[in-house]
């Protein structure tokens, strides 16, 4: 399949490894910057453009991803579904509902694929942690996102790309409605306050800690924190669940290790690993954990010492 990637930024070195990876082919690549042009053409031998309407119209791609900031989503991914193409949309869908809506109403005209990025409801344990809960009253989801990430211009600039909410945390909300269905209310606090060290510009405009609330239709509550962190320290992506009578621990979404380490030991770990309990129908104590049921998990034992010993890296 010829792909076309529209936007080199700093999120289109990790799909262009792992399209690599899967063999595919890119052909064609466009972003106004001509260094970051260069590189994305370098790297795949692409024909190269400066803008999305060249490449849609000269570039004869199969597929597109659109990897752009949120606020020119709408007018790039209409273009391209109008077309006939399947596009792989980076998260957030738009920058505003009016934008989200017309992409929406532009994909159930045309019957075109439109994969958003929200990867997470991906996440092999996802299947089985909806199952555990599916029959249970629910009481509480935890999402915790505390990580570094790239300070691009875009990014911190609250207007073109909405923030930490739309940025980041709406990969936590994407999570917790895959899980327990629909939220009915939601309310947000934020704080501006300096935490990611020389990643974060001085003129950055978007809360720097993030904490949402979510009332679900089921009548469970939600919560997603995020902090935009250092690079230097530990890096945490995780789920917690209780509901009646089951109670899980630790749901790691993703987990990293720095690129070399003074230990010696493998340079990186991800990890999956998580803890489910459950209590006893027998048992006189209806709070008893009577077994553990474990989840497919991978190195469980050890993701503790490591990441109690190393720092985290930037992904």
């Amino acid at each position: 399949m010829r792909i076309g990637l529209i936007g080199c930024g700093w999120i289109a070195e990790t799909h262009l490894a792992n399209l690599s990876a899967l063999g595919e082919q890119v052909t064609c690549v466009c972003d106004p910057d001509p260094e970051r042009r260069a590189w994305a053409a370098g790297l795949t031998g692409a024909e190269a453009f400066a803008d999305a309407e060249a490449l849609l119209e000269n570039g004869e791609p199969e597929a597109v991803l659109v990897l752009t900031p949120p606020r020119i989503h709408r007018e790039i991914t209409v273009e391209a579904l109008e077309r006939g193409l399947p596009v792989y949309l980076e998260k957030p869908v738009a920058r505003d509902l009016a934008d989200a809506k017309e992409i929406v109403a532009t994909v159930e005209r045309t019957g075109v694929v439109c994969a958003i990025g929200y990867q997470w409801r991906a996440i092999t344990w996802v299947p089985q942690v909806r199952d555990l809960f599916a029959e249970r009253a629910l009481g509480l989801l935890a999402v915790r996102m505390f990580g570094a990430t790239a300070g691009r211009t875009w990014f911190t600039d609250q207007a073109a790309g909405g923030g930490q909410v739309l940025e980041r945390a709406s990969h936590g909300i994407d999570l917790v409605q895959a899980i327990a269905g629909p939220a009915v209310r939601v309310s947000a606090t934020g704080v501006n306050v300096p935490l990611a060290g020389g990643d974060r510009p001085s003129t950055s405009e978007i809360d720097d800690v993030l904490a949402l609330t979510l009332e679900l239709e089921r009548g469970a509550v939600a919560t997603v924190q995020v902090v935009w962190q250092r690079d230097d320290l530990p890096r945490t992506y995780a789920l917690d669940v209780i509901g009646d009578g089951a109670r899980i621990e630790g749901c790691w979404i993703r987990s990293s290790a720095p690129e070399a380490s003074p230990t010696g030991r493998p340079s990186t770990c991800r990890t999956t690993a998580h803890r489910a309990h459950m209590a006893s129908s027998a048992s006189s104590r209806p709070r008893a954990r009577a077994r553990a049921l474990r989840l497919p998990a991978r190195r469980h034992r050890r993701r503790r010492h490591w990441r109690r010993r190393w720092p985290v890296s930037r992904r």
